[in-house]
């Protein structure tokens, strides 16, 4: 599995949490100890919150779990121009009060970490201290929940919370208003840099601007954005990269997430291609390569499939072509060298009826894809020849391939020559 499918799985499985700097390199050395990270959701009292994990939940070393950690989320003053309005204070702590209910893990009053007037409206940081308790193998120590209140047109809400635990960092950014357009980052100390979209650069990596978000508003960044309710086109990440990995956006499971197409893998042997297995060992692949992906971005995934063919053409020369394809919905196509280089074929056009149409050098051939339908080629004003299969490498010499949708009508597309 490579960076980007992990982080997509990451994504996908749990919102907005973040990991350990080295949770990746942990997973991958088969390390044993657990590190917990993980979202709490604030429906039904605490039952999720203070279950702990399923191998069950680790003695306290210290000895009643009354003792309390130490927290700027939980010790601090209140920050933000409405930390003197106290009609929307008490609503604030309301809120969290119902959340959690009277479960017995509840310790003190709700907290407002910060309440401050936005172009959406008002929104507030909430946290609630919880018993302590020891629930990883490491010795991390749960003690609390912070979550964001933003405004609805029904009036404030929640959104999911987070569990607070000793030795990462919460989500300190949320999305609001009804298009998405407006950022609240709270300030917890890290130099947190906004790009609010992003580019691609000549050879087809993505490219991002970044520059530092101005906390102020009192212990707050609020930036207007374009709206991001179709997509999230911004991108956050601290000061030093290094430092922590992450700056993530607590409401991240306000957006539709739908299903991962497949990526559509063929082999070619000698020019005859056949569906290949997801293993592509030993030869070159720009997912999850640096650069190729958005790092610090996120995405939800494209409506279209990707594409990955590789092997031989008839004169035994490897090749590789595959599609890259964000959530902007401009497929990237390259082909890769025998010895991994790539070389940016430009962008493929979502409505053309082939998928794939790719020149290989040297006259290696024209190598085209279609998801579902029939094709013919031909040379010139020749004769149409049928073609086996939806992916096909042809003759050097094609000018054209006729594509026949299932139950549609044929369509002619010029190759490139």
């Amino acid at each position: 599995m490579t960076d980007t499918q992990l982080r997509d799985a990451l994504v996908r499985a749990t919102d907005h949490v973040s990991a350990a700097p080295d949770l990746l390199d942990r997973v991958r050395a088969g390390g044993r100890r657990r590190v917990v990270r993980r979202r709490a959701v604030l429906a039904g009292g605490l039952a999720v919150a203070v279950a702990g994990s399923a191998a069950g939940t680790w003695a306290f070393s210290g000895g009643d779990g009354e003792a309390p950690i130490a927290s700027p989320l939980l010790d601090g003053a209140t920050r933000g121009d409405l930390r003197g309005d106290a009609a929307y204070l008490k609503q604030v702590r309301d809120l969290m009060r119902r959340a959690v209910g009277n479960h017995s893990a509840v310790r003190g009053e709700p907290h407002v970490v910060w309440a401050g007037t936005t172009p959406a409206g008002p929104v507030a940081v909430v946290a609630q201290r919880l018993r302590a308790q020891v629930v990883s193998e490491v010795g991390q120590i749960q003690y609390g929940l912070m979550a964001f209140v933003q405004p609805t047109a029904a009036g404030p809400r929640i959104t999911t919370s987070e569990t607070m635990v000793t030795g990462t960092v919460n989500a300190p950014a949320v999305l609001v208003g009804a298009r998405r357009d407006v950022l609240v980052v709270l300030d917890d100390g890290r130099r947190v840099q906004l790009s609010e979209d992003f580019t691609y650069t000549p050879d087809g990596k993505v490219r991002r601007t970044f520059a530092p978000l101005e906390f102020t508003a009192d212990g707050a960044a609020v930036v207007r954005l374009a709206p991001q309710d179709d997509r999230i086109r911004i991108a956050l990440k601290p000061g030093a990269d290094a430092a922590d990995p992450n700056v993530s956006l607590a409401n991240l499971g306000d957006f539709p997430w739908p299903e991962r197409p497949e990526r559509l893998t063929f082999a070619f042997r000698e020019g005859v291609a056949t569906a290949a297995a997801s293993d592509v060992r030993g030869w070159p692949d720009l997912d999850g390569e640096d650069g190729y992906g958005d790092r610090w971005g996120v995405h939800r995934f494209a409506p279209e499939p990707t594409w990955y063919l590789f092997g031989t053409t008839p004169g035994a020369r490897k090749f590789v072509v595959q599609t890259l394809t964000l959530d902007d919905g401009r497929p990237r196509l390259f082909r890769l060298d025998p010895a991994g280089t790539p070389h940016f074929l430009g962008f493929t056009d979502p409505s053309s009826p082939l998928a794939v149409q790719a020149l290989l050098p040297d006259g290696g051939g024209v190598l085209v894809a279609v998801e579902r339908g029939a094709l013919r080629y031909r040379a010139d004003a020749g004769s149409w020849l049928p073609v086996r299969g939806n992916v096909a490498l042809l003759p050097a010499a094609a000018t054209e391939v006729a594509v026949t949708p299932p139950g549609g009508r044929p369509v002619t597309v010029r190759l490139p020559g």
